[in-house]
């Protein structure tokens, strides 16, 4: 994650606003058509190959998904270089170029996802962590330097970078080092497609409903600058919903055994954490993105302001969301992908024809709430689970006091030093606004409580709960 931000600040400056679009929009071309085109079997292959009964079976569910796989992929790669070179009169040389870094980095990034799929199905777990540092370590310095020498299409092609080390590891994955077991255990071919299938339709839908789809209507009806300063705008907000995304699988854990009494402590624990990032991190953008993403970028800062706000509402949706999915409503949720994706459909277009970036950041800031409250509308009808609407107002309106001791400072002094003081204030503010609001009843706060529970008590988790009971009330 830190390593994509710091290679994407690296790009805009170097290529400035249309090149960075360019890259962006390159990425999410390829990762969408990986999804299209990979058809379910990663995701059935990690399933099955987990279910195996011994290495040799686990072999065998791979390299058969292999053989299955693999055609397509490359037939589809080489397709798209054929009509990239047939098109070439058409186009200038340097949009030949990113085409053909577009279709190698579909490919490299098709492979690797099936490579770290079939790792950790066969349970290796540290060669897939290693692979992704590795990659990592390169993507950076390889974007600076793709970016000098070939332009965005160079950009693309070190992101491709990040992902071959993984891809390079199906030769040992798919090596014949063991004999077929005929006594093991193997998928039947019908359960085996079945679920796949299954797999490959939520994808798809996901694909289409959660990823960047304003960018093919940005293609469309505005330019390539302008995705550049979408991608700049929205780089914060995304940084708010992958860190979001990361406790995703902890609270369907927590949700799975647990009433609705504890879906409150997860609704105040996730506002407790976001809405300060979001609401003061607003504040502070228009500071932080020029110093970051350079003076070209001056104009986005209030775009991103939005686009964080957005990033915060979506981080909320994370609780109905992992609920549902703890509960079995898989159903809910896909219902809840399709609707994002007319929503967005039917917004984005006429947002960027009224006023481009900035009506596409309120349009998403729409959507965003859209989605949260369907969200809540299927927990609060499949689960009766409601969230705790006074704290969460406390919880806002502390997040909004932030907001605005941050905004002053920023105002009042627009440098670093200024930044960094806004940072604090803010952060003082919302301490204090919780306290003065009592956001946090004390009963509620055991739930946040126990989960320092049964860890080392270092003098970091001592002061934590300190501060955790200072704001709550009695």
């Amino acid at each position: 994650m830190a390593s994509g931000f710091i290679a994407a600040v690296v790009v805009a400056r170097l290529l400035g606003a249309e090149g960075a679009g360019v890259t962006a929009f390159g990425f999410w071309v390829a990762s969408c058509a990986a999804v299209i085109f990979d058809r379910g079997y990663p995701q059935a292959m990690l399933r099955f190959t987990a279910q195996s009964e011994s290495k040799a079976a686990q072999r065998d569910v791979i390299r058969s998904s292999f053989r299955r796989f693999v055609p397509l992929m490359v037939i589809a790669f080489v397709g798209a270089s054929l009509l990239s070179v047939a098109t070439h009169g058409w186009m200038r040389s340097s949009d030949l170029a990113v085409w053909l870094a577009i279709a190698v980095l579909f490919l490299v990034y098709g492979l690797s996802t099936f490579s770290i799929s079939a790792s950790r199905g066969s349970g290796d777990f540290y060669r897939p962590a290693r692979n992704t540092i590795l990659g990592s370590i390169l993507f950076v310095p390889l974007s600076a330097i793709g970016a000098l020498t070939l332009g965005p299409a160079g950009a693309i092609l070190a992101l491709a970078s990040r992902y071959m080390p993984q891809a390079l590891q199906l030769t040992t994955l798919v090596a014949a080092k063991h004999r077929r077991d005929e006594t093991s255990a193997t998928p039947k071919d019908e359960e085996f497609r079945s679920y796949r299938r299954q797999m490959w339709i939520n994808d798809v839908i996901s694909i289409i409903a959660l990823s960047r789809l304003e960018y093919l209507f940005l293609l469309l009806l505005a330019t390539k600058a302008d995705m550049g300063y979408f991608a700049v705008a929205i780089a914060f907000a995304g940084l708010v919903e992958q860190l979001a995304m990361q406790l995703s699988s902890p609270l369907v854990v927590t949700f799975s055994p647990t009433s609705r009494r504890g879906a409150n402590g997860a609704w105040l624990g996730v506002a407790l954490l976001f809405v300060p990032i979001a609401m003061g991190g607003s504040a502070i953008a228009p500071l932080l993105v020029p110093m970051v993403y350079g003076r070209e970028f001056a104009d986005t800062g209030s775009t991103a302001s939005i686009m964080l706000l957005a990033g915060g509402v979506s981080a909320l949706q994370i609780v109905p969301w992992t609920y549902l999915a703890a509960k079995g409503h898989a159903l809910a949720i896909t219902r809840v992908m399709i609707i994002s994706a007319i929503v967005t459909s039917a917004t984005a277009p006429i947002a960027i024809l009224i006023d481009g970036v900035y009506a596409l950041a309120w349009s998403r800031l729409l959507v965003e709430s859209v989605i949260l409250g369907v969200l809540v509308f299927y927990a609060r009808k499949m689960e009766h689970m409601r969230p705790p609407l006074r704290q969460l107002a406390s919880v806002l309106i502390s997040g909004l006091a932030c907001s605005v001791a941050a905004s002053a400072i920023c105002l009042w002094l627009p440098t670093v030093a200024g930044m960094i003081a806004a940072m604090i204030v803010g952060a003082a503010s919302f301490l204090l606004m919780l306290k003065l609001t009592g956001a946090i009843p004390r009963h509620e706060l055991a739930e946040l409580i126990q989960l320092f529970d049964g860890k080392d008590q270092s003098r970091i988790t001592q002061h934590l709960k300190t501060g955790l009971l200072w704001i709550s009330r009695a």
